[in-house]
């Protein structure tokens, strides 16, 4: 991938679909050629969604290819196959046979990605695609699919806005573009400047719409129970589904991924699983999927008392903090941090001040990134307290020796989180 990188990201990214329709037809339309695509847009909450569906796929024996981004460790991870990461080798061989074809192009790295995803999953036999967009959704790269299964739209916030918009409602309408004529979308928990965008959109253009609402707050054993509809959470951490017509009415689901956030993203992959009649999966099916899926950095405990997120934006800083909140007793809290330049650093650390008791400052290697001296000068601004340090990994087996009773967070950064995984 570096030789793609070095070529691509030079380019100015122009927002049109108009290089990846014309790759697309060199390349012989990979497009009409996939299984049924489940796509998937929003700001937080897609990867830990496509997750939950992934796993109740392949709980009902069926075979999954997905696209996400961005990798934490490795690339390979962004295109998953029938259920596994695309080899090296035919990795390098897709990436060479789309450089050579759409030449003329200059596609950029994400358009590059996309299209050779697109060639993996039209020449490899799967029973659903989960296709997640890279950013917004209007022209995303993956937005080239005419009549998708379902699309679904997960929690929208800021995120992006040089690309996107710098209000919500610009920016919910850049993911309302993923919305198809007479095709099903799943609606997340949104604002009211959002859901009135999505919603105007749909009736627009003829979409099917299934909405979530928050509905109540409950002390359990994430801090807060959402429900929707058709969704009820009770104090014991457990998920159920309570709709008297509904095949698994008061059936209790565990969820395998930390988080109150995590109801909401695990109510929308069942109701999408609920509306894709074509697949007969049972409840037996949703349960082992909802209590094994795997999603790594999202609140993912790394060892007694430290836990990873990638959180970079205002609604990731908000769930870190009220996990904190849920979780630290009497700890004290020592957050571990380092952020891309090009995110919102004050909003996230002024979500994130009332639950840290000292911070962390970090770089992040080879990222256009605040240094660990920038963080702490913004953080002495906010009046949090802040120590610099320049190496990530040795900055958390510092923390782990001098407090060793600490309840240890280490966000800001999908890159960042990334270099406390373990590696092949």
């Amino acid at each position: 991938m570096k030789e793609i990188s070095k070529s691509q990201t030079k380019h100015k990214i122009d927002l049109t679909l108009d290089r990846v329709f014309k790759a697309l037809e060199m390349l012989d339309n990979p497009q009409y050629k996939l299984p049924p695509v489940i796509h998937v847009a929003g700001t937080n909450g897609k990867g830990s969604t496509i997750a939950f569906l992934r796993a109740i796929f392949e709980a009902a024996n069926y075979k999954c290819h997905v696209y996400t981004s961005p990798h934490l460790i490795k690339f390979n991870e962004r295109i998953v196959i029938s259920g596994n990461e695309i080899t090296d080798d035919y990795l390098a061989s897709l990436i060479e046979e789309v450089s050579i074809k759409c030449k003329s192009l200059n596609l950029t790295f994400f358009e590059t990605t996309t299209l050779v995803g697109f060639l993996a999953f039209a020449r490899n036999k799967a029973d659903v695609l989960l296709l997640e967009t890279g950013m917004g959704g209007q022209f995303d790269a993956t937005n080239i699919i005419e009549k998708p299964a379902l699309t679904i739209i997960t929690p929208i916030s800021y995120d992006h806005q040089e690309f996107l918009g710098d209000t919500i409602e610009k920016i919910a309408y850049e993911k309302a573009c993923i919305m198809k004529k007479a095709t099903k979308c799943i609606i997340s928990k949104q604002t009211d400047a959002a859901k009135k965008v999505l919603f105007d959109y749909a009736k627009k253009i003829g979409a099917d719409v299934i909405e979530f609402e928050s509905l109540s707050s409950l002390q359990g054993a994430y801090n807060e129970a959402i429900h929707s509809n058709d969704l009820d959470s009770k104090p014991d951490g457990l998920l159920r589904f309570a709709r008297n017509d509904d095949y698994i009415k008061d059936t209790k689901f565990k969820l395998s991924l930390n988080g109150s956030h995590q109801y909401i993203n695990a109510a929308c992959a069942v109701t999408a699983i609920k509306n894709l009649p074509k697949f007969s999966i049972t409840k037996e099916n949703i349960g082992k999927g909802l209590s094994s899926a795997k999603w790594p950095a999202r609140l993912q405990k790394i060892a007694d008392n430290t836990y990873l997120d990638g959180a970079h934006n205002l609604d990731g800083a908000r769930i870190v903090a009220d996990f904190i909140k849920g979780q630290r007793g009497g700890k004290k809290v020592v957050v571990i941090l380092g952020m891309l330049k090009n995110k919102d650093i004050y909003a996230l650390l002024n979500e994130l001040k009332p639950q840290t008791d000292l911070l962390m400052a970090v770089n992040i290697a080879g990222e256009n990134c605040f240094t660990a001296e920038e963080i702490v000068e913004i953080a002495d601004k906010l009046s949090i307290k802040a120590i610099p340090s320049n190496n990530a990994v040795k900055t958390l087996e510092s923390a782990r020796k001098t407090y060793p009773d600490s309840l240890i967070i280490i966000c800001g950064s999908l890159y960042l989180a990334g270099e406390f995984l373990p590696r092949d």
